[in-house]
Parts: structure tokens; C-alpha cells; sequence
């Protein structure tokens, strides 16, 4: 990279990250994208490998280029009474809360009543889709 528009920023950046540096007699210059910089001068931060080219001999900074993740959401399939059924890319999720204190038996009975449901909303989904 040539002198570019804010040669002295990034030299100075380097002097205080690396104090050992400014009592070398040798001070490095990294080579770094103008798309680099200007993420730079955006108060980003840029993470990427510094290594040194084989070719040239001298430091170059190449930036990662990563990849925003798509948040894929989940669809309802179905609001039960206490729970619900949802589908994922690659699952069914299944939830259903019931309260500790109305008893086993009732618990057991909802819990059942409530699979069942989602059961039912699952194969119609299924066969109208």
C-alpha cells in the first residue's frame, strides 16, 4: 500500500500497541486494504492474520471476511394450553409446562391431552399442506 490517507494514525497505533518497536532501529510498515482502513477509521474492529509475504518480504495484515449468520426463525405450528409446537429447519420442538401442585395424575393427564393435540395439529398439517 502506498502513502494513503492516514499513514500516520496506523504507524502510531503500532508505536503504542508495540513499545519495543520505537527503541528498534527498524520500524516495520504494514501493508493493509483500503477496506481495511476504512473499517479502521469506523472504530471497527478488524480481525484478520499479520504475517509476512514471501514474495515481497514485507508485513501484510489480510482481514477475515466473515459471514453475517442468517437467523432463521422457527414457525408455530400450533398454540397449545399450556405449551406449544414449533418447527425448526431440521426439528419439531415440542413444549408444555404444567404446575407441580394440582397433583400426578391431573399433570400426567395434561401432558398426555396437550402430545396429543400437537399430534393431531402435526398430521393436519401434514395432510392439508
Amino acid at each position: 500500500m502506498g502513502e494513503g490517507k492516514y499513514p500516520d494514525i496506523i504507524e502510531l497505533k503500532l508505536k503504542l500497541r508495540f513499545p519495543r518497536l520505537i527503541n528498534s532501529t527498524k520500524m516495520r510498515r504494514i501493508e493493509i486494504t483500503n477496506e481495511v482502513l476504512v473499517r479502521l477509521m469506523e472504530g471497527k474492529c478488524v480481525e484478520g492474520s499479520l504475517r509476512i509475504d514471501g514474495e515481497t518480504g514485507r508485513m501484510v495484515f489480510r482481514a477475515y471476511n466473515r459471514q453475517v449468520r442468517k437467523r432463521v426463525r422457527n414457525r408455530l405450528i400450533c398454540q397449545l394450553e399450556h405449551g406449544w409446537l414449533m418447527e425448526s429447519a431440521e426439528r419439531y420442538k415440542f413444549y408444555c409446562s404444567v404446575r407441580k401442585d394440582i397433583g400426578a395424575f391431573k399433570v400426567d393427564t395434561i401432558m398426555r391431552r396437550e402430545l396429543n393435540e400437537a399430534m393431531n395439529a402435526l398430521t393436519f398439517e401434514y395432510l392439508f399442506q
